[in-house]
């Protein structure tokens, strides 16, 4: 079915021939309604997109057979073929209005029971047909409709009036949904696979964290990275990983009172590590008290033109206070000061 008959279904391709049947009472007006009772009819059609807009194709053959009101004495027996090409409208979501106009072709026999006696002639007459599609799978939709057409026969006119229910099947869209749930299941089972590779790496990785064999843990991760290239708990791992040591080396030099050194690894870590932002902050507000005579120092320093002091002063300053403005002031004339000095020597 088209998806513009059958929204957020798949769609058949233009010009692909869907088959369909269908069942239905057609009966006869006129003189010819006057004698025969209303018969089943029943038909096999095709639904083709023509590809333009909202129009289509639908060949049917049909066939019905009418009995006397009065006896069995004679049958009427229709064959017909109708062409029509007609548009639908996507008015109701789920429920397609169309209407269907074209020639159809009739071929009458009459058969008088008794004596088997046959006589058969064929018209070409007008005929028109309207009713709704109402998709009930992606590869199926049911048709309700009416059709009329007009003959002439035995110096007579008739009208045919069918009211008819069809489904309409498309096995090439069954087929390829068959194989998209196929590729599906294959590729659920491939990453079925994958996910319990990287189950056991994770775990792999996690213990060799725990015994501090960072190399080897980032070497885990990453092969879950190569397994799922955008697994971001692999990501956060192979950084935990690599900022671990980082971890270690500015708890070390805590412990050293290399505050400097220890803020400086502290930061590396923390872009990874809550543990290590929050040492950070810590060990922060554990030195804050020694700024204002490390400033002062600093600028005495600078004063004196021993610039390398000064700067070393000033780093420690912004280390432990980042938004300190007179190391943010200082910091850089010292460091101008000592590159001038040093292209004097």
């Amino acid at each position: 079915m088209p998806a513009s008959i059958a929204a957020n279904m798949p769609e058949i391709p233009r010009f692909e021939p869907t088959p369909g049947v269908s069942a239905g009472q057609t009966l006869l007006h006129g003189v010819f309604g006057d004698f025969y009772k209303p018969a089943p009819e029943f038909a096999l059609r095709a639904f083709m997109p023509v590809g333009l807009a909202n129009l289509f194709l639908m060949p049917e053959a049909r066939y019905g057979s009418f009995t006397l009101k009065t006896s069995e004495a004679s049958r009427l027996n229709s064959y017909s073929f109708f062409m029509p090409i007609g548009a639908y409208l996507p008015l109701f979501r789920g429920i397609f209005p169309f209407l269907a106009v074209g020639p159809e072709f009739g071929y009458f026999t009459v058969i008088a029971t008794a004596s088997a006696q046959e006589s058969s002639t064929y018209r070409l007459r007008p005929a028109a047909r309207a009713g709704v599609f109402i998709p009930v799978t992606y590869f199926a939709f049911l048709d309700i409709a009416v059709q009329s057409s007009y003959t002439q026969l035995s110096q007579e006119s008739f009208v045919a009036t069918t009211f008819s229910a069809g489904i309409t099947v498309s096995y090439p869209t069954w087929r390829r949904n068959e194989e998209a749930v196929s590729r599906a299941l294959a590729e659920q089972s491939r990453q079925q696979k994958i996910q319990g590779e990287v189950d056991a790496l994770e775990r792999q990785g996690k213990a060799l964290l725990a015994e501090e064999k960072f190399d080897e843990a980032e070497q885990k991760f990453r092969e879950i990275l190569a397994l799922k290239p955008g697994d971001k708990e692999a990501r956060r791992q192979v950084d935990a990983a690599r900022a671990m040591p980082l971890l270690r080396e500015a708890r070390a030099y805590r412990e050293e009172g290399k505050g400097l050194s220890a803020i400086r690894s502290y930061e590396k870590a923390a872009a990874a590590l809550e543990e290590a932002r929050t040492e950070l902050a810590e060990y922060r507000q554990q030195l804050k008290p020694t700024v204002p005579a490390l400033s002062q120092s600093a600028v005495q320093a600078y004063d004196a033109a021993q610039y390398a002091n000064a700067i070393l002063m000033l780093e420690k300053v912004l280390a432990i206070d980042p938004e300190n403005e007179t190391a943010k002031l200082y910091l850089p004339r010292a460091r101008n000061r000592q590159r001038a000095v040093e292209k004097l020597r």
